[in-house]
């Protein structure tokens, strides 16, 4: 039960002709996610008129979460925002990663 999420994640490539680092991107689908829609907010600012939009994701166990990852849910990327969190039982058996997700848009 759940949905599937695609975690796009940047990857170290090969070094270019200068020996600098290059980066690609593999997409990597979760099965059996569950989402936990947060918050949404318009706040008034002079650039313009955005609305932010927080979520939580409740991924299955053993979901790997790296720093730059950007998460695709219903057709929308996401950022990660904070740690992903171990969320286990009282007995201390891994039930799954908790994230905790933002969006802005406007």
């Amino acid at each position: 039960m759940g949905e599937t999420v695609t975690i796009i994640r940047r990857t170290l490539g090969v070094a270019d002709d200068y020996g600098n680092p290059t980066f690609t991107t593999a997409n990597v689908e979760v099965p059996g996610c569950l989402v936990g829609w947060g918050a949404t907010s318009e706040p008034v600012t002079t650039e313009g008129s955005p609305i932010d939009t927080q979520m939580t994701l409740y991924m299955p166990a053993g979901s790997t979460i790296q720093d730059e990852d950007v998460f695709v849910v219903r057709g929308d990327q996401y950022v990660k925002d904070g740690s992903a969190q171990a969320w286990s039982s009282m007995l201390n058996v891994s039930k799954g990663v908790v994230v905790s997700l933002r969006r802005r848009d406007g």
